[in-house]
């Protein structure tokens, strides 16, 4: 019986093995697909950029300890980064002074600028608006 079994997988065996080798001979074609987890505003060759200086990829900043993530390196205030001294770190930031006492500003996001935007506030228009139309004001008394 076992003999018979062998002789009948020689063949199924034999077409696999001829299915991989024509699998194998033709032309791969990859399909480049864009990344849908980044922002609309970065491109794929940016996401594929790789930075030419230091990276600041995360801060500590705790009551007794401040220190940044620099390119894999975690460096406390006061240590060196290279032949740099890490000399302040906030929260989206850190300084290295370079060895000629030039400052070397780290960002944690340098492709976002932060803008400020100055509002009224909310309650003082709406209370304008009431006087206008002429609706009391009264104190909510439960």
């Amino acid at each position: 019986m076992a003999q018979h079994l062998g002789l009948a997988l020689k063949p199924v065996f034999a077409g696999y093995i001829a299915i991989m080798g024509l699998c194998a001979a033709l032309p791969s074609q990859a399909e480049t697909l864009i990344d849908p987890t980044l922002p609309p505003w970065m491109t794929q060759t940016q996401a594929g950029a790789v930075p030419s200086g230091p990276v600041l990829q995360s801060v500590v900043l705790g009551t007794k300890r401040k220190a940044a993530l620099i390119s894999g390196q975690l460096v406390a205030v006061g240590g060196k980064y290279g032949d740099a001294v890490l000399v302040r770190v906030t929260d989206h930031s850190a300084e290295l002074r370079n060895p000629d006492m030039t400052m070397q500003v780290l960002l944690m996001y340098p492709t976002i600028e932060k803008k400020v935007i100055v509002q009224k506030p909310v309650s003082s228009a709406i209370s304008r608006k009431n006087k206008q139309v002429g609706v009391e004001q009264t104190p909510n008394v439960r």
